[in-house]
């Protein structure tokens, strides 16, 4: 899900930077989304592309973690209480 966001957000972008910068309607950048699509990479760079390939995984590592103790103090609390206790889920 969060890839797919990724790469959703770079079109987005580099639709709208077409759009802006050469001043082409929305409705001709829309009929040709799959020109724009080959245009991401040129777009982004190397660089962009590492950061983005960075935010997918940080965002794939958070979106797992969710149901995760976030700190030391809830873990060592969990450890207090035996499983089948008082566990409002």
């Amino acid at each position: 899900m969060e890839l797919g966001s990724a790469a959703a957000a770079s079109v987005i972008a580099v639709s709208i930077r077409i759009m802006v910068a050469a001043h082409v309607p929305f409705e001709i950048v829309l009929a040709h989304l799959a020109k724009v699509i080959q245009l991401v990479p040129r777009f982004i760079g190397p660089f962009g592309f590492c950061c983005w390939a960075l935010a997918a995984v940080v965002g794939w590592g958070t979106a797992r973690g969710r149901n995760r103790p976030s700190s030391v103090s809830q873990l060592a609390g969990a450890a207090e209480h035996p499983a089948g206790g008082d566990d409002h889920r």
